[in-house]
């Protein structure tokens, strides 16, 4: 009977995890997916121990606890977060009944490795393709998927399924804000040092004290830029060793147009001359999945950079990337752990002011406005835009009553361009290391670099090859008819036969050819006598399409039959939600903020930036909990500040958790790219000038015989008089450096705009070497 009746009981239904809109451009493409193509997943398992890490973390970095920097090492750590063993054994039991590989990275982390079809029975899903036409992206991510419920009760979340990078970001560039009323002063690692006091320690160069920068979104660094910066701008250090990056993570690439990366790198090494600095670099194209991996690998090793700093963050609802909740937690989760481990995490508070939002959903749904309508009213303005969101949003930040959007080119016309030619325009390597774009096994006797440049036809043409010392090189690069795709395939290849200079090559071309968007060249593997190269599609995107026509109008008297391609909408009444920016938002990381010197003249007083806004406010997704530090300082900031000057009181939340920690200057940075000075801004720039002081101030302590500092947030708030207040300005700036509605003024004491202020660094190193902060 007992038999009978448990053969009655169903299986418990699977867990379903339902596929986010995309939205901000991102569309899902009608190609179809190749079973063959790999996917790669992280399982992050459930771990114990989570409230025991949390007490321990606060311990050892609070300067008045008497477990003050007794750090604990990965094995600790490891041994109170590892998970029960049925835990780890139904996900890897899972994988094995399905015959997929995995490894485990740390103690919870389980990295699988299959092809698209694998993964569809593997998950119960279907695979498409997400592209971003205007920014040139296309990635392969999964439909709703489900995971067994014996299994998803064992799993914390699940990275690789869903998931988008952030957007590429317009890079900060004086030359780009002549409509400022004055141009940023120039700030340089020898300005920085006497501006702030950086003086009075004497670096070893020991490997004990070691830095880093995190990279994500493609962006890579070149060496030869970051000794350029030193001999320009630095006054005393060692040529060959002070100018050279340590050790490089993750595949490294030479390259000058990674701007973000080249900041990162050059002032996080000029103005802590002889720590040694890595180079971690993650250039997937998944933001939440690269910060989990990041900082996996940070609590995976006990030699790991004992100071960090990050220069990426989304200020807006995090669903827009595709980030859920649980893969907020699981990242949070790592950094507790680092704060046990004396780990200290720098990361920029975002370049978007308060975060702004109308919050206007229907701005970001997928079908916002209706095909086939339009609307009529009085036309408040005409202006042309690239995506029909862009055009809603203006309409809302005008508080117009409606708005009617048309594409400038039908995808039919588009899919005729692509018929004829394909822009070629990029790099090709010779004679470099192996895993680099132009390697090859064997290798020329010479180091070649071409720029390549031209229209080719589809079925053949020519190129000229312009060599890097200024000579032209007549290149032949003749490409066959395409060979059948299967149907509905993005990709297309293409026998190709080309000769440089005397060396004759074959190979086959890979195009990428999504409906709707001109073919492109992304790979060419060649062969030769000397062995075999790759040539690599560089990180440049395809130009943006054509603009599309906007029209905003005060009134709307009634709805219109219109094209097919046109959509319309009606605003409605907008909430105002205000999104600081995550990671830094994240209350076991320190969040840095951007100033700039008042009139622009070199050695006056700071102010908040306006030439972007410096981000911050207070957080929705961390409360104060693990930020009882910053109690104190929020409160009195909100009990003084005149109330007239705050957002409405519903759109945050008062006892978040309140960003940035502190500030820097952030205007002006002259950052050396392609050999050339660049004026470049940011809390980008900020963010990795404060971790190159916090690792001079390591360097102190060890020389005295203590520990590091480790998380550095109960100390700085313990030592407000160690930072200069900044009062005057706001972050009621946008990116651009337009006005926003709403934001956070400076004021005395600690503000949402500039945290406790900048750095003394006297002060600081006095404090970090007094003896109860041993």
């Amino acid at each position: 009977m007992i038999l009978a009746l448990a053969a009655l009981v169903a299986p418990a239904a699977a867990a379903i995890h339902a596929e986010m809109p995309y939205v901000n451009g991102w569309t899902k493409s009608p190609a179809s997916v190749r079973g063959s193509a790999p996917i790669k997943v992280q399982i992050v398992v459930k771990e114990q121990g989570r409230e025991e890490i949390r007490r321990k973390a606060i311990a050892v970095s609070d300067p008045a606890s008497p477990d003050y920097g007794n750090f604990l090492t990965r094995r600790q750590v490891q041994d109170i977060t590892r998970p029960k063993a049925e835990d780890m054994s139904a996900v890897t039991s899972w994988l094995d009944s399905h015959g997929v590989g995995y490894k485990i990275q740390g103690v919870s982390n389980v990295i699988a490795e299959m092809t698209v079809a694998s993964a569809s029975q593997l998950f119960s899903t279907t695979f498409h393709v997400a592209e971003h036409r205007a920014h040139g992206q296309a990635l392969v991510r999964a439909s709703d998927y489900e995971i067994p419920a014996e299994v998803e009760a064992s799993i914390s979340t699940v990275f690789g399924l869903h998931g988008l990078p952030l957007p590429p970001r317009d890079l900060l560039i004086a030359s780009h804000g002549d409509a400022l009323p004055k141009r940023p002063a120039n700030v340089t690692p020898d300005v920085l040092n006497k501006v702030y006091g950086i003086s009075g320690v004497k670096v070893s160069k020991g490997a004990k004290n070691k830095q880093a920068v995190a990279e994500f979104q493609g962006q890579f660094m070149n060496s030869t830029d970051l000794a350029t910066l030193f001999k320009n701008y630095v006054d005393k250090y060692e040529e060959g060793t002070d100018d050279v990056v340590y050790k490089w993570v993750g595949k490294h690439i030479e390259n000058s147009g990674g701007v973000e990366a080249e900041l990162d790198i050059q002032y996080i090494m000029g103005i802590s001359v002889g720590i040694k600095t890595e180079f971690w670099e993650f250039p997937g194209q998944d933001f939440g999945a690269d910060l989990h991996q990041w900082t996996g690998n940070l609590t995976s090793d006990d030699e790991v950079p004992i100071v960090h700093s990050v220069s990426y963050g989304w200020q807006g609802n995090l669903s827009q990337i595709h980030v859920k909740d649980a893969d907020v937690d699981a990242v949070d989760a790592n950094f507790k752990k680092c704060a046990t481990m004396g780990i200290s995490i720098m990361i920029s508070s975002g370049d978007s002011g308060s975060g702004y939002s109308s919050n206007d959903q229907h701005c970001m749904e997928p079908d916002a406005g209706a095909k086939g309508t339009g609307i009529d009213g009085e036309v408040a303005q005409y202006m042309d835009v690239h995506e029909m969101a862009e055009c809603c949003e203006e309409a809302d930040r005008m508080k117009a009553k409606g708005w009617t959007f048309v594409p400038a080119t039908k995808p039919d016309e588009i899919e005729a361009q692509a018929d004829k030619t394909f822009e070629f325009k990029d790099t090709v390597y010779h004679d470099m290391e192996e895993g680099v774009p132009g390697s090859h096994k064997g290798g020329f006797k010479t180091r070649d670099v071409f720029v390549l440049n031209g229209k080719v036809q589809k079925d053949g043409g020519e190129v000229k090859c312009k060599n890097l010392n200024g000579t032209y090189d007549d290149t032949t690069i003749t490409f066959s008819a395409a060979s059948e795709p299967e149907k509905g395939m993005p990709e297309v290849f293409r026998n190709v036969s080309g000769t440089f200079g005397k060396t004759e090559m074959t190979g086959r071309a890979v195009f990428i050819a999504f409906p709707g968007q001109p073919e492109r060249c992304v790979n060419i593997e060649w062969k030769h006598n000397d062995g075999e190269s790759i040539w690599e599609e560089g990180p440049n995107p395809p130009p943006p399409p054509p603009p599309g026509h906007c029209t905003i109008y005060k009134t709307v008297t009634k709805e219109t039959t219109a094209n097919s391609t046109t959509f319309s909408g009606v605003q409605k009444k907008a909430k105002v939600v205000l999104w600081p920016s995550w990671p830094a938002s994240s209350p076991w990381v320190t969040a840095v903020g951007a100033t700039r010197f008042i009139d622009q003249k070199m050695g006056n007083p700071e102010m908040a930036s306006d030439q972007f806004g410096s981000g911050g406010g207070f957080s929705k997704q961390f409360d104060q909990t693990d930020a009882e530090y910053q109690v104190k300082a929020t409160a009195k900031y909100l009990s003084t500040v005149d109330p007239s000057t705050l957002p409405p009181a519903d759109s945050f939340p008062a006892t978040g958790r309140g960003t940035p920690d502190v500030s820097a200057l952030g205007e002006g940075y002259q950052v050396i790219v392609g050999g050339r000075p660049n004026s470049v801004g940011g809390t980008s720039a900020s963010s990795p000038a404060f971790a190159g002081m916090v690792s001079m101030l390591n360097e102190a302590r060890f020389n005295a015989g203590m520990k590091q500092l480790g998380f550095l947030n109960p100390f700085l708030y313990k030592n407000e008089d160690a930072f200069t207040d900044v009062t005057a300005g706001s972050n009621k700036v946008g990116r651009g450096g337009q006005p926003l509605p709403y934001g956070w003024n400076c004021s005395k004491g600690w503000d949402p705009a500039t945290g406790l202020g900048t750095p003394l660094f006297e002060k600081l190193l006095k404090a970090a070497l007094a003896p109860d902060s041993q």
